[in-house]
């Protein structure tokens, strides 16, 4: 019987597997009804930003952007985030909100008109007031990424859902807690991508008995 059972397979669950197989958990079975990445995950924008109001939050963002930052492309394009205002009152919002987020460390710009004209092209300024701009954040893809997260664990992590699957023997890594910098635990010999790890080397079928009656 599998110690750690995490059920859904969308971003979240996908996420929650892979750092508990990171931090070392070696009985994790991640569970869908359906495939990988398709429900609520197939239709979220993508949007990936540090740009929020409350200390909290804008710690985790960074935390995230990071992680999106090692991925890189095609799963995360870091093209920038821009918030516009179309009155005054909403530019004086954005702006007590960079007041925080600068404060945190994130590089985020006050931009008028003109300037966002420029940083963005195409955009009709003609009733906008002013924006706020992060050229740190972008934009990812919500089910590309799910599915890369499924694949990076080793095989001490197994995935059961309505679609053939298989456990894929990559060489895992850890996050240290300092820095969160990569730390390799083992290699092999196969193509590497932007974010460090092996192209698939093996893989194995996984048999999926089917879902306990009444699971949802």
């Amino acid at each position: 019987m599998p110690r750690i059972v995490v059920g859904g397979a969308g971003a979240i669950g996908a996420s929650i597997a892979y750092h508990l197989a990171l931090a070392g958990a070696d009985d994790v079975v991640l569970v869908d009804r359906d495939t990988v990445g398709s429900g609520a995950t197939s239709k979220a924008m993508g949007g990936v930003r540090q740009q929020f109001s409350t200390e909290a939050e804008v710690r985790l963002a960074q935390e995230s952007i990071r992680f999106f930052e090692e991925l890189g492309s095609p799963y995360f394009d870091q093209v920038g985030y821009l918030f516009l205002a179309t009155t005054e009152a909403g530019l004086a919002e954005l702006e007590a909100r960079r007041q925080v987020q600068v404060g945190l460390g994130v590089p985020v710009q006050r931009l008028d008109p003109d300037a966002i004209a420029e940083t963005a092209p195409g955009v009709t300024v003609a009733d906008v007031v002013g924006g706020v701009f992060c050229a740190e954040d972008g934009v990812a893809d919500p089910p590309a990424v799910t599915r890369e997260l499924v694949g990076v664990p080793s095989s001490s992590a197994w995935i059961c859902s309505s679609e053939p699957l298989w456990t894929r023997s990559r060489p895992m890594s850890r996050w240290s807690r300092a820095g969160h910098s990569r730390e390799r635990l083992r290699s092999d010999s196969g193509p590497r991508s932007r974010s460090g790890h092996s192209a698939v080397s093996s893989s194995r079928r996984v048999p999926c008995r089917g879902f306990p009656r009444g699971f949802p």
